[in-house]
């Protein structure tokens, strides 16, 4: 008799067993890409810009309900950064839009956003960019 957690103890056994947790293991995979996600942004996930931008740009894995999505941005070793309500693009895969309430300094800088799908599941997710001192190169680190 197999205890519960115990493994198979035979070769065709073993066989069944890997099937079921493969199966499982792709149900999971679809569960979850099921859910929003963020795809991209402007400015990208660790990017680093010599223009400090006038917005930030999410593009998700599917539109979101923009009425309960939340963009914040803040500097390292400063505060929280102003952000204008949010708007969409046109078109059908258009970015969510977080307009930026003034100009922003050279430094790092987090995004945190959260949204919600149609499925009510709630997304989380956060990254940062750097805007380099005048004079200095993008991507240079």
């Amino acid at each position: 008799m197999i205890g519960v957690g115990a493994a198979p103890s035979t070769p065709a056994a073993r066989r069944a067993s890997d099937r079921v947790s493969g199966t499982r293991a792709r149900q999971l995979q679809l569960h979850l890409h099921r859910h929003l996600h963020l795809e991209r942004s402007e400015p990208a996930a660790n990017d680093t810009v010599t223009a400090a931008p006038a917005a930030v740009r999410l593009w998700f894995s599917e539109q979101p309900e923009l009425a309960v999505t939340t963009v914040r941005l803040s500097a390292t070793g400063g505060g929280p950064i102003a952000v204008a309500p949010l708007t969409r693009d046109a078109g059908a895969d258009a970015p969510v839009v977080a307009p930026l309430r003034g100009p922003l300094a050279a430094g790092v800088y987090t995004v945190w956003w959260r949204s919600t799908a149609r499925d009510g599941h709630v997304s989380t997710g956060q990254f940062q960019f750097v805007i380099a001192p005048p004079g200095s190169k993008a991507g240079a680190k």
